[in-house]
């Protein structure tokens, strides 16, 4: 069985550097990201054969190494070790691993001129800091992350980073805010937050954990509208056509169909099938029960 990662994002960078590296760091494990960053590490590196240790964690204890390219960091022994380690868990994978950052135009042996960057001129530690956390969350992951978030009790959990307001706006396609539309965002690992939109189309979500959401919106008088992996940090606008005569409503395990006196209850079972139990309802008529019917 394969040990998943020990941190989130390990950081490699020269001496030079590290003003700003710190910053970075320490704003990173205060919205709960687990950060390999030397200054963190100490008790734990005290006494260790470093040599060994570093590669073990650039090579395979971290989601991601951010290296701060610079002519400093080009130059010295323990950088292109922490460099050389990266660079071999990312020859292993498909995928990113090594996220460079350049601090300056310094070229890095290994590192393809082609290879997507982040250049610090012109952004702040909390500019990077915003970048590295959307990385986090738009591949897969969460903020706070699950490996800070095991490190805590539940009653700690709370006190990791800052809940984000997620707002939503809805509107027609005149530009008219729809009020009263449901708003179901629901995560990846199942979870489910729900609001309803305001006279201005507004709905806010509290989202306790950053990470992507599939939007499911529905209104009596509009036709439902699903939009896939949104971060919730970012404000999405959603535009719902009219459609004459089609409403739409989200059930959670049981609901009422607007106009309908009859009550549905759709179920997905342990095996994946999935029907519904209808009461007071018609099914094409009266066809006799079970019938099969299309969704």
């Amino acid at each position: 069985m394969t040990k998943g990662p020990d941190f989130d994002v390990a950081l490699s960078f020269a001496g030079e550097d590290r003003a700003f590296v710190d910053e970075v760091a320490n704003r990173l494990r205060e919205r709960g990201v687990k950060v390999f960053y030397d200054l963190f590490e100490e008790t734990d590196l005290w006494g260790k054969d470093l040599y060994a240790h570093l590669t073990d964690v650039y090579q395979h204890r971290a989601r991601y190494t951010v290296i701060f390219i610079s002519e400093a960091y080009s130059r010295k022994l323990w950088t292109n070790h922490e460099r050389r380690a990266a660079q071999a868990r990312a020859f292993q994978e498909a995928q990113e691993y090594i996220l460079p950052v350049r601090v300056d135009e310094t070229e890095i042996p290994g590192v393809l001129v082609t290879t997507g960057y982040v250049s610090l001129a012109g952004r702040s530690p909390e500019d990077l800091v915003s970048l590295i956390t959307k990385k986090l969350v738009t591949s897969g992951g969460s903020v706070p992350t699950e490996l800070v978030r095991r490190d805590y009790s539940t009653v700690a959990i709370a006190q990791i980073g800052e809940p984000t307001m997620f707002r939503v706006v809805i509107a027609d396609d005149e530009g008219d805010p729809i009020p009263g539309c449901s708003i179901t965002a629901q995560a990846e690992n199942g979870t489910t937050l729900e609001a309803r939109t305001d006279d201005q189309g507004v709905g806010l979500l509290q989202v306790p954990t950053r990470r992507t959401h599939r939007l499911l919106i529905s209104h009596a008088d509009f036709p439902a509208t699903i939009v896939e992996r949104v971060d919730p940090a970012e404000e999405v606008r959603v535009t719902v056509p009219r459609s004459d005569n089609i409403g739409s409503a989200v059930f959670h395990s049981t609901g009422y169909i607007p106009g309908l006196a009859g009550r549905l209850n759709p179920i997905r079972d342990g095996g994946r099938r999935m029907y519904m139990y209808a009461d007071n309802i018609a099914i094409d008529g009266r066809k006799d029960q079970p019938a099969t019917i299309e969704l």
